[in-house]
């Protein structure tokens, strides 16, 4: 049998076409029952919009995560895992490791273009 970290690649992925897993299951956290979203619905907006907020809880030291990377930036070597997804709005990527990362960084994104924190060119490409 293949080791996982063998069957494994590295590829570059935009922040954009990484979809927060919607059956995460850190949401059983939050005391709510478990509730299937089939991947053909990953990439609708609210499905999203939902897994972004549920992630920004504070049980899950997200804000704390945002700081810390708004201030060191994203390091090369935090690596995510994510499997490509079909999607209508091209090629996705779910994420399966890195969750939490990627909420962080939508996050900062997000302040970003609403004017409560300010990036240069090199920490946007980060």
């Amino acid at each position: 049998m293949e080791s996982l970290a063998n069957a494994l690649s590295p590829i570059s992925v935009k922040l954009d076409d990484l979809l927060l897993d919607p059956n995460n299951p850190r949401f059983s956290e939050l005391g709510e029952g478990y509730n299937d979203v089939p991947e053909s619905r990953f990439a609708d907006e609210k499905v999203q919009k939902n897994a972004f907020e549920k992630m920004r809880n504070a049980a899950f030291d997200v804000p704390e995560l945002r700081d810390t990377i708004k201030t060191l930036g994203f390091l090369p070597m935090d690596r995510l895992v994510v499997r490509k997804i079909s999607s209508a709005d091209g090629e996705k990527y779910v994420v399966i490791e890195g969750n939490r990362r990627v909420t962080a960084l939508k996050w900062l994104i997000q302040l970003h273009e609403i004017g409560k924190e300010t990036f240069d060119d090199a920490q946007l490409a980060n």
